[in-house]
């Protein structure tokens, strides 16, 4: 466990620049490929997790796309979706832990996808 959280430090760090170096934690969809990320929204109707069965059948596999609780490090923006409602910026995370009753467990970091509300109103 301490030689995944030193080179998930090591790779935070080193990537510091590209994905910024605030470590973030939180729930929400994590997909392997944007596109993933951009048909969920497209199916912002449905039940988050009938949508999530589809993607994953659609791509015939089970770990596609995801809600998860994890420590990860945002990295760039890659898209901006729409619904009728909402507005949210897909952006590649580095996902460098999963979040566990006793804290968090650090894994090899890896490149994921994930979706960011915007508040308009704001902006």
């Amino acid at each position: 466990m301490k030689t995944a959280f030193m080179l998930a430090s090591l790779f935070a760090l080193l990537l510091g620049p590209a994905y910024g170096r605030e470590i973030e934690i939180g729930s929400g969809l994590v997909c392997h490929t944007a596109k993933q990320v951009e048909e969920f929204v497209a199916f912002s109707n449905a039940d988050p997790r009938t949508a999530i069965g589809d993607i994953n059948d659609e791509e015939h596999d089970p770990t596609a796309c995801a809600v998860v609780n994890i420590a990860f490090v945002r990295g760039h923006h890659t898209a901006t979706v729409r619904t009728r409602r909402e507005t949210f910026q897909i952006a590649d995370i580095l996902v460098i832990g999963v979040v566990v009753d006793g804290g968090i467990q650090y894994v090899m970091p890896a490149i994921q996808f994930s979706l960011f509300k915007v508040n308009e109103r704001e902006a």
